[in-house]
C-alpha cells in the first residue's frame, strides 16, 4: 500500500448562524497551502480581515501600491476592503483565515495604527499559538461558533498587546533619552551621541523622538539650552560668552545663531528688552 501524498491545498468553508454573523467574530473561509508555486491572488474588495501565517518560503504582498516581503514565520494582516494582492513564484506554504464580525475592522484600525507595514516578521509566540488554536477549530467539520469567536478575540487581543508592548519599549528608551538631554544639555553632546548611548540608530531615534515629543531631538536640545540661556540673561550679569559656555554652546556666536533662529533677536537684545519691560512694569 502506497503512502498518500499530502494535499497541496485545503479549504475550510463554514456557514455561521445569523446570531454569529450579527453578534460574534466569525469565519466563513480558511485554508492551507503546502509548497504551492506560481501562486497569486488579486482582489479589489472583500468585507474581511485576512490573516496569513507563512510557514515556509516567502510571500510578496502588495497593499496601497507598496510591495512588502513576508518571510517564513511572519504574519500578514490585510484589510480586504482595500485593493491588494499577494504572490510567490517559489514554493510557499501558508495558512490563511478571513475574519469577519462587527468589531473586526475596529480591531484592524487599532492594529494598523501600531504597524509600520502589514507584515509582522517576528510575531510573539502567544500570538502564533492563538492563531494556530483558531486554525485548529476551523479544520474541524463541526463549526463551534462561540469557540471560534473567542479564539479570534484571543488572537487579535494577543497581537494588539504584543504591538503595544513593542511600542512601549522604544517609548521608554525615548523618555530616557529626553531625560538625558535635559540633564546634560550644558555638555558638548550631539544627537548621534544620545542615540548611540541608548542603543538606537540615528534614523530610528530621530523618527521615534519626533513621534513622541513633536520635534526632532536636536531641536529639543536647543530648547533646553535656550531656556537655560534665557534664565541666565534675565537673572545674572554674566557675559553672553560665559552664558553660551554654561548652556552648552562652544561660542557666543553659536548661542547668538540659536537665539536668532528661535526668537528672532540676539541674546543681548533679549536681555535689554526684558529688563526694559521689567523697569516699565516696576515704575
Amino acid at each position: 500500500m502506497q503512502d498518500r501524498k499530502p494535499l497541496k491545498t485545503r479549504t475550510y468553508v463554514h456557514d455561521p448562524s445569523l446570531f454569529a454573523r450579527e453578534n460574534l467574530f466569525y469565519v466563513k473561509m480558511a485554508g492551507e497551502y503546502h509548497r504551492v508555486s506560481d501562486y497569486r491572488i488579486e482582489r479589489e474588495r472583500m468585507e474581511s480581515l485576512l490573516v496569513i501565517y507563512v510557514t515556509e518560503g516567502e510571500l510578496t504582498v502588495c497593499l496601497g501600491g507598496e510591495l512588502m516581503t513576508a518571510p517564513a514565520g511572519s504574519i500578514v494582516l490585510l484589510d480586504c476592503r482595500r485593493p491588494h494582492s499577494y504572490f510567490s513564484r517559489q514554493p510557499v506554504s501558508l495558512r490563511w483565515v478571513h475574519i469577519q464580525g462587527n468589531a473586526v475592522f475596529a480591531y484592524a484600525a487599532q492594529l494598523r495604527r501600531r504597524m509600520e507595514k502589514c507584515v509582522i516578521e517576528q510575531p510573539d509566540g502567544l500570538a502564533c499559538q492563538a492563531f494556530l488554536g483558531l486554525f485548529g477549530l476551523l479544520q474541524a467539520d463541526h463549526y463551534l461558533e462561540n469557540s471560534v469567536s473567542v479564539a479570534v478575540h484571543r488572537f487579535l487581543g494577543d497581537l494588539l498587546e504584543e504591538l503595544q508592548e513593542k511600542e512601549y519599549r522604544p517609548a521608554n528608551h525615548i523618555m530616557r533619552a529626553a531625560a538625558y538631554i535635559r540633564e546634560n544639555y550644558m555638555k558638548d553632546i550631539s544627537v548621534n551621541d544620545v542615540a548611540e548611548l541608548h542603543g538606537m540608530s540615528v534614523y530610528h531615534f530621530i523618527r521615534m523622538f519626533g513621534r513622541q515629543y513633536g520635534m526632532p531631538p536636536h531641536e529639543y536640545l536647543t530648547v533646553q539650552r535656550i531656556a537655560c540661556a534665557k534664565k541666565l540673561l534675565l537673572f545674572s550679569n554674566q557675559s553672553v560668552k560665559n552664558i553660551a559656555q554654561t548652556c552648552g554652546y562652544q561660542t557666543a556666536a553659536a548661542l547668538n545663531h540659536a537665539f536668532q533662529k528661535q526668537l528672532g533677536l540676539s541674546p543681548s537684545a533679549f536681555r535689554a528688552q526684558q529688563r526694559c519691560q521689567n523697569a516699565t512694569f516696576n515704575s
